[in-house]
């Protein structure tokens, strides 16, 4: 909440410029500087549409950041605050206490599985966090179609979301001894979407040298199968959901960059099928061909980690009890699909819980007989609890176990899991 005494705002010269923020305070009624709303980047706007970052080192004027910016595009009719595509803004807390040592700094990455929610404060905000000496730094990333676009090709290569994530950390670098915090301390975390981010960055060329630790929380990237080379189809899947052409890589991109953003984040509900009402796990990182351009990933991250091709930083790696099982409910409080999902296992299955295509079958029953006792599902306490227990392990819990088990084996620095 703004700190109640009407009083100046703080400033804060930097290397890109002055910046003038607002007065917080956290749960403690400790009182903070907070910088909101900063471009850390150009807005990927026009031709810079499904473009990689354009990184800001100067500012033109005073950058106001007294207020909340907006978050990059989703489905704008169930946002609770602004949105815009011109997205690309961090925000910054610091301890008002004029220490001359320099804090730690957290650079958080949000969740939403890479179609969702915002670095805004009042998402995941600084309230708690700065009852401690440290710097936050919240960002949002593009999302969706805008962030994650891949065609395999120079049109577009992917990743740009983790690309803008990499352009944050450049920002920080450059500027985080201005508001007190150490470049030289710099740990990044994140869940869900925001913790896969955590361990790309470990072994991205692109990421080496811009943090120091990692705090990976419920969301890993080495999972079942391998990370694919681009989603060319799913690319195409965007363009005929707003009838644009689907026949060449340069056709898909060409159209799209004539949608309005409203268009694209609205049109997120044309991706889901039967079985599903959440994209999550759509939206990937890809390797990205060798074009001559920065890549953010070269090699799949479980090989990386192997051969010792990652930025090895001290590891928190960690998993939310319960993830995803809520959605156990929507199967068994739905007569309609628990129908189908009972007359259809073997097929709705590999779709329910993100199962490889070969051998889809044989593991649907053998998880059917270690979650459910080879029962259908029903409403019984004892059917949600093991189809909850079967989404949470499917979706979070073996790519996150699979994830630590490497890194303890790899990482030249300490492993907590």
């Amino acid at each position: 909440k703004p700190c109640a005494p009407a009083e100046a705002a703080p400033v804060t010269v930097t290397p890109a410029g002055t910046i003038r923020g607002s007065w917080m305070q956290s749960r403690r009624g400790r009182r903070f500087q907070a910088y909101r709303g900063i471009h850390y980047a150009q807005p990927p706007v026009g031709d810079l549409r499904f473009q990689p970052p354009v990184d800001i080192e100067q500012y033109p004027a005073e950058v106001d950041a007294r207020e909340e910016g907006p978050a990059c595009p989703l489905p704008t009719r169930s946002a609770r605050y602004a949105v815009d595509e011109d997205c690309l803004r961090l925000n910054v807390y610091t301890p008002d206490n004029n220490s001359s040592r320099l804090l730690p700094v957290i650079l958080f990455l949000h969740p939403g599985g890479f179609y969702s929610m915002s670095g805004r404060s009042d998402r995941f905000g600084p309230h708690y966090l700065l009852d401690q000496d440290l710097v936050l730094v919240t960002i949002n990333y593009r999302l969706a179609s805008l962030g994650f676009l891949s065609t395999g090709d120079a049109v577009a290569p992917g990743n740009n979301g983790f690309k803008d994530q990499v352009s944050a950390l450049r920002w920080v670098r450059r500027n985080a001894a201005a508001f007190g915090g150490d470049p030289g301390q710099v740990t990044i975390a994140g869940c869900s979407a925001g913790g896969r981010s955590v361990l790309l960055h470990m072994v991205s060329p692109m990421s080496k040298g811009l943090f120091h630790r990692g705090i990976e929380m419920s969301g890993a990237p080495i999972g079942k199968e391998p990370l694919p080379p681009h989603q060319l189809e799913l690319a195409q899947k965007q363009a005929s959901i707003l009838n644009c052409p689907t026949n060449s890589s340069r056709a898909i991109v060409d159209c799209l960059k004539t949608k309005t953003w409203q268009e694209l984040g609205n049109s997120l509900s044309g991706f889901w099928d039967r079985f599903s009402s959440d994209p999550v796990g759509f939206w990937q990182p890809v390797i990205e061909p060798d074009l001559g351009q920065p890549r953010f990933l070269a090699e799949q991250p479980a090989a990386a980690v192997r051969a010792g091709n990652m930025h090895s930083v001290p590891l928190l790696i960690s998993r939310t009890e319960g993830e995803f099982y809520w959605k156990a409910f929507t199967v068994t409080r739905n007569k309609t699909l628990r129908d189908i999902v009972n007359a259809e296992w073997e097929s709705a299955a590999p779709l329910l819980f993100n199962l490889p295509a070969a051998g889809a079958a044989a593991a649907s029953r053998r998880l059917k007989e270690a979650y459910l006792g080879g029962k259908d599902v029903d409403e019984t306490p004892e059917s949600e609890q093991g189809l909850g227990r079967l989404y949470g392990d499917s979706w979070i819990g073996f790519n996150t176990h699979r994830t630590a088990n490497l890194m303890c084996r790899h990482s030249a620095h300490p492993v907590w899991y």
